[in-house]
């Protein structure tokens, strides 16, 4: 059973004995860049506007997730956790010194090119933006016809000579270009100049920062009609000048439910892919951590044996088992005592899997 207090002072619920998935609600963001294809792509309502951003699991000042489902639904998740830190985290998570949810999951929509740019690392987000810094992979879900990004820096690159090529307007000359297609995946640490550029549809699993330092932004205003900030000393002083990683595109391994694949692993984040065409036991057993699911392929069941929710999207099978259902687009954080848990495809489905090891 679930029991849950909460308490007017504080905002924060405490005390929830938690062992089912949760549906997150995210937050939608309009961008310059953006556009309207997080609906015809990945499936969201959206708004009026050029949505560029769907902030999917976040306890990010700038955007917080709420819970869509079960006995916390309409529950910011940034509360949830604080008053839960081990329901929640875990203790493998609390042991690493985290007190909020360390990543930061989105989709994103550049139907115009951003900002080259770059993000901070740790120690110096620290001190001049007091946050943590920011390394992040992306996965391409869609591209239009020979679709680009900026990923890097020529070989050869130094802060002199980009600095002076900044000043001169030239700084295009210094940037590497890399074909992508749907499928490829970017690992991007703190540090790397990068950019999406137009016709791109992805998903981006990141540290949980909001600290960007744009270096060039196209000659283009923003919605106030006023050139958006750029940050060039500081920019200067973080960039890996010598980072030039690979566009990677992962088969799987094949296993009796579809295939398998790790897409990335850092200190940060490990990322996997699940191709799902049987019955699944996704997680099988509890390892102390939470899970992310993003859900970027197929609808199907989610079934689990421990607890009870009284969510909408539940049907029970008599017994203790219960399912939850899921469709493209959908994300759903998933707490350390939620194990047992089969995923039932009615379509071919295709999971994310976002944890810290």
């Amino acid at each position: 059973n679930i029991l849950l207090k909460y308490i007017a002072v504080s905002g924060y619920y405490t005390n929830i004995m938690i062992n089912e998935p949760l549906l997150l609600r995210p937050v939608l963001m309009e961008k310059i860049w953006g556009g309207r294809r997080l609906a015809s792509v990945i499936g969201k309502t959206l708004p009026p506007g050029k949505i560029g951003e769907s902030w999917e699991a976040s306890t990010h000042r700038n955007g917080v997730s709420t819970i869509a489902s079960g006995s916390l639904k309409d529950i910011r998740l940034d509360k949830a956790i604080a008053g839960n830190l081990k329901e929640m985290l875990g203790e493998r998570i609390l042991s690493r010194g985290y007190d909020t949810l360390p990543v930061l999951v989105k989709f994103i929509d550049a139907s115009d090119k951003l900002s080259f740019q770059l993000h901070p690392n740790d120690e110096y987000a620290k001190i001049h933006e007091n946050e943590r810094g920011k390394t992040e992979m992306w996965y391409i879900l869609y591209t239009e016809p020979n679709a680009q990004l900026i990923y890097g820096l020529k070989e050869g690159t130094t802060r002199e000579l980009l600095g002076s090529a900044i000043k001169k307007g030239e700084a295009e000359k210094y940037l590497r270009y890399v074909d992508i297609s749907a499928g490829d995946v970017l690992f991007v640490p703190a540090g790397t100049v990068h950019a999406i550029l137009g016709g791109v549809v992805l998903l981006e699993i990141q540290q949980s920062s909001d600290s960007t330092y744009r270096l060039y932004d196209w000659g283009r205003l923003g919605f106030d009609g006023k050139p958006r900030p750029l940050h060039i000393e500081k920019a200067l002083a973080v960039i890996n000048y010598d980072y030039n990683g690979d566009v990677k595109n992962f088969k799987g391994k094949k296993t009796e439910y579809g295939d398998t694949s790790t897409l990335a692993e850092s200190p940060y984040f490990t990322v996997k892919r699940y191709r799902i065409e049987k019955i699944f036991k996704i997680k099988e057993k509890s390892e102390g951590r939470f899970n992310i699911f993003i859900i970027t392929n197929g609808s199907g069941k989610m079934q689990w044996e421990r607890g009870a929710s009284n969510s909408p999207a539940l049907v029970s099978s008599g017994g203790k088992s219960r399912y939850l259902t899921y469709k493209k687009g959908d994300t759903f954080f998933i707490p350390p005592q939620c194990y047992n848990l089969r995923v039932r495809p009615d379509s071919n489905s295709e999971f994310i899997d976002v944890f810290l090891d």
